[in-house]
């Protein structure tokens, strides 16, 4: 082929950018015929490994955290990591030992627990793996992207709907290790969504709904909503997405979203009073503080939401139960 191409650079020339401009287009037609959306190939980002913790005499070998591993578990301005998995594991593997009446009773609550954590989350990611989610692009990258995002997206979706549907905090119930199963799953899944947004950020200002469509834009703006452990990362974000808030390129609504996240995460009053306090009292969610309680539904309803009050009760039953 190289001697091809130096006795006849014209003709390799237009033959290369033939083949070259056929084989795009046979791409194209095959991304096109998807065009009722493209259902990606479910492959779980991450799993958490366990062993038997039980085996060992009287279980010797499982302490409790020490002072300093408390603390850094306990520290609420560092980034949830593996660390913070590694901890948390180890200090409800020492409360199910310790609390356990027999060896028997020990291997029952880790291999239930591990059993029901991944029924779980196996029934939501299948739930998820055939439904359509978006029309692939026709730029290769995008496409690429558009994929990443939808996976990343039903993970987390996945993880938080395992963590959810595994509320138990009884040491002595299998239910509570599959719930340490779950937060440490939904930690690793945040922490790699983060990691792949950051990256996406050094090519893309954002993805907007024009170039990656309105279900990619949503899938990314959920992801960005739950990097709480990087404020700096949603900033930036947010920053992006303003002018695409101005142009139609991004839901109105998420803008405003994220725009309380951040101001919530700073410690700064919220605009658009669409974060709560996550704690039910006599049933009910309040609202963090907001800057204009008097304008709010004023700013909401230009931007196409439903009343604060509306909104906070819907959120009540969700979280709460109430009716």
């Amino acid at each position: 082929m190289k001697k091809f191409n130096k006795k006849y650079p014209l003709v390799y020339g237009h033959l290369h950018v033939a083949v070259k401009s056929i084989s795009l287009l046979i791409v194209i037609l095959i991304l096109q015929a998807c065009s009722g959306g493209y259902v990606t190939s479910y492959k779980p980002l991450t799993k958490v490994e366990t062993n038997d913790f039980c085996l060992t005499e009287k279980n010797k070998a499982v302490q409790p955290l020490t002072k300093s591993e408390q603390q850094v578990l306990e520290d609420e301005h560092r980034a949830s990591d593996e660390t913070t998995i590694a901890l948390m594991l180890k200090k409800a593997t020492y409360e199910i030992v310790s609390k356990a009446e027999s060896t028997e009773e020990c291997d029952r609550i880790f291999q239930q627990g591990t059993a029901m954590f991944n029924d779980r989350i196996q029934q939501i990611r299948n739930n998820f793996a055939d439904k359509k989610s978006f029309k692939p692009a026709k730029d290769l990258q995008v496409f690429e992207v558009q994929k990443q995002i939808t996976d990343f997206w039903r993970e987390d979706q996945s993880a938080r709907g395992s963590l959810v549907g595994l509320p138990e905090t009884d040491p002595k119930k299998a239910g509570y290790w599959a719930n340490r199963l779950a937060t440490a799953h939904t930690i690793r899944t945040d922490s790699e969504a983060t990691k792949y947004l950051r990256s996406l950020l050094d090519k893309y200002d954002w993805i907007d709904q024009k170039r990656f469509g309105k279900p990619v834009s949503a899938h990314a703006w959920i992801l960005i909503q739950h990097a709480d452990d990087h404020v700096d990362l949603q900033k930036e974000v947010l920053k992006r997405m303003e002018p695409y808030f101005k142009n139609g390129g991004v839901k109105p609504a998420n803008y405003a979203y994220l725009w309380d996240r951040v101001a919530v995460n700073t410690g700064k009053k919220q605009r658009y009073g669409t974060q709560p306090i996550w704690e039910c009292k006599n049933g009910q969610l309040e609202l963090q503080p907001i800057e204009n309680r008097s304008e709010v539904n004023k700013l909401r309803k230009a931007l196409g939401m439903n009343s604060v009050e509306s909104a906070l009760a819907e959120m009540s039953q969700s979280v709460c139960g109430t009716n």
